[in-house]
């Protein structure tokens, strides 16, 4: 009796859930409009990052946001180098082009 029971909540459960399980679904158009420059014969698009403030080593209060804050200086220290190289290498790029 207790297996039927059983069954019976298991089924209306995955029925319930049912219509959200789809295929695919039909390719969305991402195309759109972007503020851009046109140089010459160029269209390079304009971007506007946010302001990123930067601030002494903190100590929180709370675990989460100690660990959170952490990760943010691990993925920095992990990325700073690279910024630095394509630097570098974009200002190589631009001194070619413009000789």
């Amino acid at each position: 009796m207790s297996h039927l029971r059983l069954y019976i909540i298991l089924t209306v459960i995955m029925l319930c859930f049912l219509p959200r399980l789809r295929g695919q679904d039909a390719q969305q158009d991402n195309s759109g409009i972007a503020r851009s420059v046109i140089e010459g014969n160029d269209t390079l698009p304009m971007v506007v990052l946010p302001e990123i403030r930067v601030y002494d080593r903190k100590d929180y209060e709370y675990l989460y946001l100690t660990r959170k804050y952490r990760r943010l200086v691990r993925n920095v220290k992990k990325a700073y180098p690279y910024s630095k190289i394509a630097g570098s290498r974009l200002r190589e790029l631009d001194e070619h082009l413009a000789s």
